[in-house]
C-alpha cells in the first residue's frame, strides 16, 4: 500500500481490512479502494529508498512507514516521512501529527511549536540489529517527556542526540545543557526531559534499549551521563563522526551502512561508559 496526503494512490485497495494509520488519524479502505472515512491530517508526504520494486516500497503500520529487515535485523532500507503545514492544514495540525509520528518512532512525548509560521518536520528512520537511528529535521519546537508519559511507556531507551544544524537546549535530572553541531548529548527516556530548539534544527538521533546499555556498561541509571554536551573533539566525540557518516552512507549504500552498523552498539556503549567516567561527578 502506498499513501500520499492521506489517500491511497493505488487504484485498488490492497485488502478489505487494510488500515492506513497516521497518529490518531486513519483511513479505512473497503472493496475497490472506496474510502470509508476521510482522515483529517496534515499535508504529509513520504519517500522511501530501497533496493526492491518501487511498487512495494512502503506500508503504513501504526502511523510509521515500517522499514523491512533482512537476516539478523539488518535494515533493508531507510524510510522517510515529512510533515508540512499548508493552506489546507494549519501549523497547529501539522505539529499535532508530528507529535504523533515522533511518539511512534521514539517514545511518547508532547511537542509544542516555538514561534509562528510554517511548521515542517521530517524524519528518516532505520532499524539495525541492536539500535535504531534517525535523521531528524524540524521547525522551532519544544519536545517534552513527562513523568506520566514515562510511567505509561513500555521499553525505555538511551538516546544520543548529535546536531548537524542548529542547537538544542536539553534539560534532564536537574541538569541543563545546549548541544550544538559536532557535540553529543545523551538522554534517558525512563526519566522526564525537555528539548527545545529556537531555530530550524537537524540532528542524527540514535536510540538503544536502555537495559542493554546498563547491562553492557555496568552503570546504574543515576550514573548515566545525561544532559551533558560533550565536545566532538573529545574521545567520546568520535561517536558523532561515526554515526554522522553512517547516516550519510545510508542514503547512498544501505548494504555497506548495514555492515558498518554492526559496530554501532558497541561504540555507543563504550562512549557512554567513557563519558560517565570523564564527565560525571565521582562518589
Amino acid at each position: 500500500m502506498r499513501c500520499r496526503v492521506g489517500r491511497h494512490t493505488d487504484p485498488q485497495c490492497p485488502s478489505g481490512d487494510q488500515v492506513c494509520r497516521f497518529g490518531t488519524a486513519r483511513q479505512h479502505c473497503g472493496t475497490g479502494g472506496r474510502s470509508v472515512a476521510e482522515p483529517s491530517v496534515a499535508d504529509w508526504q513520504y519517500r522511501s529508498t530501497d533496493t526492491g520494486d518501487p511498487k512495494d516500497s512502503s506500508e503504513w503500520q501504526g502511523g510509521v512507514v515500517a522499514p523491512t529487515s533482512g537476516p539478523d535485523g539488518v535494515a533493508a532500507r531507510v524510510s522517510t516521512v515529512e510533515i508540512r503545514s499548508s493552506t489546507e492544514f494549519s501549523s497547529e495540525h501539522a505539529c499535532e501529527q508530528w507529535e504523533a509520528l515522533v511518539s511512534n518512532i521514539f517514545v511518547p512525548v508532547s511537542v509544542e511549536r516555538v514561534g509562528s509560521g510554517e511548521f515542517v518536520g521530517s524524519v528518516a528512520d532505520v532499524e539495525f540489529d541492536r539500535f535504531g537511528m534517525s535523521m531528524v529535521g524540524g521547525s522551532p519546537q519544544q519536545v517534552r517527556r513527562t513523568r506520566r508519559q514515562v510511567v505509561r511507556s513500555g521499553e525505555q531507551y538511551l538516546v544520543a542526540i548529535m546536531p548537524t544544524a542548529g542547537s538544542c537546549r536539553i534539560e534532564q535530572q536537574n541538569r541543563v545543557t545546549v548541544t550544538v553541531p559536532g557535540s553529543i548529548t545523551f538522554c534517558d527516556t525512563s526519566r522526564p526531559f525537555t528539548c527545545r530548539s529556537d531555530q530550524w534544527g537537524e540532528s542524527v538521533v540514535v536510540r538503544a534499549p536502555l537495559q542493554h546499555v546498563l547491562d553492557e556498561t555496568g552503570l546504574s541509571g543515576d550514573e548515566l551521563p545525561t544532559a551533558l554536551s560533550i565536545s566532538g573533539s573529545s574521545a567520546v566525540g568520535v561517536l558523532t563522526r561515526f554515526f554522522s557518516g553512517l547516516a550519510e552512507l545510508n542514503t547512498v549504500d544501505i548494504d555497506q551502512a548495514a555492515q558498518l552498523a554492526g559496530h554501532g552498539a558497541g561504540l555507543l556503549n563504550s562512549a557512554v561508559l567513557l563519558a560517565a567516567r570523564q564527565h560525571m561527578p565521582s562518589g
